[in-house]
């Protein structure tokens, strides 16, 4: 699926770049190649979109985002980067008395 068509809000991961010459290189300047996370903030009637790429939002124009082939992403926790990195890091609490816990006071 191109880029132009994706759903804003869903979380996506490039695919591919179509791009030629002076585009392609100024794509990849900018971040954007294979494997990198991107999502539509907005997408515009004439196709053009604002997309967040590493904290950062960029616009483009239908032509371009055209020219960037995606995928959806995957999300173990299914919540999106952030949320699921901070809700599944060190969260897990061991009773008292299990192997590895601290005793209280």
């Amino acid at each position: 699926m191109r880029l132009c068509q994706g759903v804003p809000g869903t979380p996506y991961e490039i695919a591919d770049l179509f791009a030629e010459g002076a585009l392609r290189g100024r794509l990849k300047a900018l971040g954007i190649y294979p494997y990198t996370r991107v999502e539509i903030v907005t997408k515009k009637r004439s196709g053009a979109l604002i997309i967040l790429l590493r904290g950062t939002r960029l616009a483009m124009g239908r032509k371009i985002a055209d020219g960037i082939e995606i995928r959806e992403a995957y999300d173990p926790w299914g919540e999106g980067d952030a949320k699921g990195a901070a809700k599944g890091a060190g969260t897990q609490s061991r009773a008292a008395g299990e192997p590895g816990s601290r005793p209280t006071a």
